[in-house]
């Protein structure tokens, strides 16, 4: 019986069979030995039909390497695309991500899967995502936001673009595109930044154009008039103009005066007795190509030679023109000596900024060292009791301490090392109390000239004090023979029009006027100068972090003096309406006991040795950690054993390490009542003056005070959240 083809195949069947049939023919006759006729056809048949399925089983295994290949491709598409892929489930929890992803969030794949996505928003962007989350479920429609992530290394600002999959209520997703418009955000802030200065630019160059053409048809009627209109609108023009002809030079009152000459002095001089030897050929080269007209116009930037040999800053802008019937040229002179003088005054402030880099680097690294020794000698006073010998010289050593701790707080303060943190008080009880406070024990004696009306200001009240303090001894230091210091407040209204570098609004303004014997002439211009001292003591400190410190604030200070006379300083804090707690010095030294069981994070192994001396001798039961990923293992190990810690105090900045930030972000996510502080003598963010942005409940300067450190720990136990 013969096996026969289904006709119904087609064109590939016909294709098939025949390409079986020659590779049967290459393979050689069928089988000998087998009879004609039906058997032979049928041993045919069946070796044809066995070749087909050897084919057809090559174009499968083809086929499944093919699709096998874009399998492969299609995740390496999905894993390396330029933006990252995140499915939510409809609670919010991360259901999907590609590995681009993972790396914006700055945080392995394995550990997303099955997270929740709302640890990496910012609180104030919780409720509009969510928003954007039901909008897009419920819409089903391609919806699209913007917002700011909080990932490992800083905040990220991403365009969020998703759609629904499936119904609400019903285990619906939501398929995202994240795409990183960091660079965008840059590139549209120096956009606009770029376009405002550009505005501004063109508005300036519009109106000295406008100017320039101005004068430059002054002086066209100029030439056109007779002598004595020419004269009067020469010297009526606020820049130097000087018509240059053969031989010699025809210049306005305001020329002569630029350069030191008489008005008569400049008619009998050469354009190049004017100008400096080294370039001196080039400039006259294209004033010679103005008079010949073979040059329109010319501009430069030079400097003159004035008549006592000083050099001249200048900017001029040159034309052909014509004189008596000869080719000429009228150069216009700009005095450009203000503006090199603000370029000047730029270099030096680049250069300080420089100098407070390097002094804050110093700062925190001795701010450190500070904590080690007075956590240490405090202690010791602290275990040895006031009855013993030694603990007089160890309060000595405290005391000297806590001396160079100020020092460290100016310099940190000058380099601008952090952000000021901001509370309402009244200007009028604290200067009563600094003031009072730095003078204690002093020949000097204060008088107060203070009404008794509120003077509320919005301002760090630590920085503040620093500021009266610094001004109060210098101003003591003025008058080494002993005198009066005179003290006052006021509210003023600043209005437009105003001299001073403020905005418009009320200001609180404060005074420290000395009767010392004043202040050079020549010094006043750097008093406010880091390090800069006419005394055999002092840092030289005292006046620039003052000055930082005010500038900070958005505020201004100004100094008066008469040489042989007296000082007055006056000091402009923007005033406030916020209800005020009282000032005062917290007198209470002593550790306040608590009970508890506490973590600290620190890289520096003598500062977590003494904050575990002061908490343990307060009470409390510690551990310490080195980094950020120690303490997330340590607090995972204790509440898997059902002994959580009820505190963490966490450094700021680990160098090479995760830092305080990252470390209490990836802690609330896997614990939302993990109470943590943070803890740094020295940031260049806001962590410390916002430390609640970021899940903490308090702060902890360095270097560690015992008794403020307990209380500040006892405070963030105990205080609901």
């Amino acid at each position: 019986m013969a096996l026969d083809k289904d006709n119904s195949t087609g064109g590939n069947a016909a294709m098939l069979r025949t390409e079986a049939e020659q590779r049967l023919a290459q393979r050689g006759a069928t089988r000998a030995g087998a009879p004609d006729g039906v058997l032979q056809r049928l041993v045919h048949e069946l070796e044809v039909h066995q070749i087909e399925l050897e084919m057809q089983n090559e174009d499968l295994r083809d086929a499944q390497a093919t699709i096998e290949e874009g399998r492969h491709r299609y995740s390496d598409l999905f894993d390396f695309a330029p933006v990252g892929y995140v499915t939510l489930t409809e609670k919010g929890v991360i259901k999907e991500i590609n590995l681009t992803g993972s790396l914006m969030l700055g945080t392995e794949r394995a550990f997303l899967t099955g997270r929740p996505f709302l640890p990496y928003l910012l609180r104030d962007d919780f409720k509009r995502f969510m928003d954007y989350m039901r909008d897009a479920i419920l819409t089903g429609e391609k919806t699209t936001t913007e917002l700011t992530l909080a990932v490992k290394g800083g905040l990220l600002p991403v365009q969020l673009m998703g759609i629904a999959t499936g119904d609400a209520g019903c285990g619906a997703d939501l398929k995202m595109v994240m795409t990183d418009i960091a660079a965008r955000k840059k590139a549209e802030e120096e956009l606009e930044k770029y376009r405002q200065g550009l505005e501004a630019a063109i508005e300036a160059r519009t109106a000295e154009l406008k100017a320039e053409m101005e004068r430059h048809a002054w002086t066209g009627r100029m030439l056109a008039e007779r002598d004595g209109n020419f004269e009067k609108i020469m010297d009526s023009s606020t820049d130097g103009i000087l018509i240059v002809t053969e031989g010699c030079l025809c210049a306005n009152a305001r020329m002569a005066q630029m350069l030191g000459y008489g008005h008569d002095e400049l008619s009998g001089m050469r354009f190049k007795d004017l100008l400096p030897e080294d370039n001196a050929g080039a400039i006259e080269g294209r004033i010679r190509e103005l008079m010949d007209a073979r040059l329109a116009s010319y501009r430069c930037e030079t400097a003159f030679v004035s008549k006592d040999g000083t050099p001249v800053p200048v900017e001029f802008v040159s034309s052909s023109t014509v004189c008596h019937g000869h080719g000429a040229a009228l150069v216009v002179v700009h005095d450009v000596a203000m503006r090199k003088s603000l370029e000047e005054e730029r270099v030096k402030t680049q250069k300080l900024e420089s100098l407070g880099i390097l002094a804050g680097g110093i700062a925190h690294d001795f701010n450190n060292m500070l904590t080690g020794i007075i956590g240490n000698v405090s202690m010791a006073a602290h275990l040895i009791g006031p009855e013993n010998k030694a603990h007089e010289r160890l309060m000595e050593a405290d005391r000297a301490c806590r001396r160079a701790t100020d020092l460290t707080q100016q310099l940190l303060t000058f380099s601008k090392g952090g952000t000021p943190v901001m509370e309402p008080f009244s200007v009028g009880e604290l200067l009563t109390s600094s003031v009072s406070f730095a003078l204690s024990g002093a020949r000097t004696r204060c008088e107060f000239h203070i009404p008794g009306g509120p003077l509320n200001v919005k301002a760090d009240i630590g920085q503040i004090n620093q500021v009266i303090n610094n001004i109060v001894i210098n101003a003591e230091q003025a008058m080494p023979d002993g005198g009066v210091i005179k003290v006052g407040a006021e509210e003023l209204s600043i209005g437009p029009g105003s001299a001073l570098p403020l905005k418009q609004g009320r200001f609180v303004r404060f005074f420290v006027e000395d009767n010392g014997q004043g202040i050079a002439p020549e010094d006043m211009p750097r008093i406010f100068d880091p390090y800069f001292t006419t005394k055999s003591t002092g840092s030289g400190l005292g006046l620039a972090s003052a000055y930082s410190i005010v500038k900070r604030h958005g505020g201004h200070i100004s100094v008066k003096s008469v040489p042989g006379g007296p000082t007055r300083f006056d000091v402009y804090l923007e005033a406030s309406d916020e209800v005020v707690a009282a000032t005062g010095r917290d007198a209470d030294e002593a550790i306040v006991a608590g009970s508890g069981r506490i973590l600290v994070m620190d890289d520096d192994e003598m500062i977590r040795d003494v904050a575990a001396i002061v908490l343990k001798e307060a009470g409390y039961e510690v551990e310490c950690a080195r980094d950020g990923k120690e303490a997330i293992e340590l607090y995972r190990q204790a509440a898997a054993s059902g002994g959580s810690f009820d505190l963490v105090i966490m450094d700021a900045t680990i160098p090479g390490g995760m830092g305080g930030q990252e470390c209490i972000r990836q802690l609330l996510a896997l614990y939302p009542d993990v109470r943590a502080v943070v803890s740094s003598g020295y940031s260049n963010d806001s962590v410390m003056a916002e430390y609640e942005r970021y899940g903490f409940c308090g702060t902890i300067p360095k270097p560690y005070n015992p008794a403020a450190m307990t209380r500040a720990v006892r405070n963030a136990i105990v205080t609901p959240r």
